[in-house]
């Protein structure tokens, strides 16, 4: 029953129901969720800070260090009312990790974690293709007029193009993962697929160069662990990719466009 909540938290995470049918804001159906999900795993929190699970998990430790020296830095500087909000937000998303880590604690249900995931990912795609194509609007949301023309944002925190397809490239790895995977039916790897395709599709409407290029890291890095030195085998596609995409993600220039303006603001600090 935790693995279904925390499925259903990361569900309303990533697809935003409230955003897509604006009177489920009266429910606040992510509040209830992260409710749901506390009545089944609060008894997990403990354990993770006490001696033993800090020292197997450095991770923890450094995120509680960051989370105090944040608010101390804002309390330092008088600004009160950043720190509550900082201290608001942090909160969330600490009780989300640690019920996370104290849920996930065997591979079967990782695996089942990473492919519900997966497909709450492909949803939120789904429903920022659905907005693109005009078949229903997204409250708030605005897909950019840049450079190639329109380009495609996602709900809640992917609605900028360049995280919308940051979250895509993310995920193509994973469903290349489960289309691969030993003893998948026909149909499944299929489905699998097609929501690789579907994935690179997103990252291409997004017009994301970054995107781009955390598309391809991950594939090659997916390639050479699977097939080992053999997936070196795909590094010619990538230029071939570019050239045929063409358009803003084909020109990947530092010496213009949003390229030249990144260095010029890392130059002037």
């Amino acid at each position: 029953m935790a693995l279904f909540a925390l499925i259903l938290v990361t569900a309303n995470l990533l697809i935003r129901p409230s955003e897509l049918y604006q009177p489920l804001e009266a429910v606040s159906p992510y509040e209830l969720s992260i409710l749901l999900l506390f009545c089944f795993s609060f008894q997990t929190l403990l354990p993770q800070f006490q001696g033993p699970s800090l020292e197997r998990a450095p991770l923890t430790s450094t995120f509680l260090i960051y989370f105090a020296s944040m608010i101390l830095c804002h309390l330092g500087n008088a600004q009160t009312q950043e720190a509550f909000d900082l201290f608001t937000e942090m909160v969330k998303m600490m009780l989300y990790y640690f019920l996370m880590v104290g849920t996930l604690t065997s591979k079967p249900k990782f695996i089942t974690f990473l492919k519900w995931t997966t497909l709450s990912v492909g949803c939120s795609v789904l429903a920022a293709f659905l907005h693109l194509w005009h078949y229903f609007e997204i409250p708030g949301q605005e897909n950019l007029i840049g450079e190639g023309g329109v380009r495609m944002g996602g709900t809640g925190l992917f609605k900028d193009p360049n995280d919308f397809a940051a979250l895509a490239a993310s995920f193509m790895p994973i469903s290349m993962y489960f289309a691969l995977r030993k003893n998948t039916m026909f149909l499944f790897r299929a489905f699998w697929l097609w929501l690789t395709f579907f994935f690179f599709q997103a990252i291409q409407g997004s017009g994301s160069r970054g995107g781009l290029v955390a598309c391809f890291a991950g594939f090659f890095g997916f390639a050479l662990s699977k097939f080992g030195l053999k997936g070196l085998l795909i590094l010619p596609l990538i230029p071939i990719s570019l050239v045929l995409m063409g358009g803003r993600q084909g020109d990947m220039s530092t010496s213009s466009g949003t390229g030249q303006i990144r260095i010029q603001l890392q130059l002037d600090g």
